[in-house]
C-alpha cells in the first residue's frame, strides 16, 4: 500500500508553520538569555567598582603610612632633595 506523499506534505508543512504552540516557552528563553546577560553584565560592573575603590583606599594607606612613619632601612633620606 503505497501513500501520495506528495499532496499530503503540503498541507503538514502549512500546517505546522501555522501552529503556535511552543511560542511561549521560546520567548520565555529568549527573555530569560537576555535577563540574565544584563544581570550578569551589572554583577560585573559592581565588581569592578568595587576592586577600583579597594585599590584607590589601599593605596591612599600605603602613601599615608610611607608619609608619616620614619624608614625602614637605614640611610634612606628623610626629606627629597630634587636634583641630588
Amino acid at each position: 500500500m503505497t501513500r501520495n506523499f506528495s499532496r499530503t506534505t503540503p498541507r503538514t508543512a502549512l500546517r505546522f508553520l501555522r501552529d503556535e504552540a511552543g511560542t511561549t516557552l521560546i520567548e520565555l528563553t529568549l527573555v530569560i538569555v537576555l535577563f540574565l546577560v544584563l544581570f550578569f553584565v551589572v554583577l560585573d560592573f559592581g565588581r569592578m567598582g568595587s576592586d577600583y575603590v579597594m585599590a584607590e583606599k589601599a593605596l591612599q594607606r600605603a602613601v599615608r603610612v610611607a608619609a608619616t612613619r620614619p624608614a625602614a632601612c637605614p640611610g634612606v633620606p628623610q626629606t627629597n632633595q630634587p636634583g641630588a
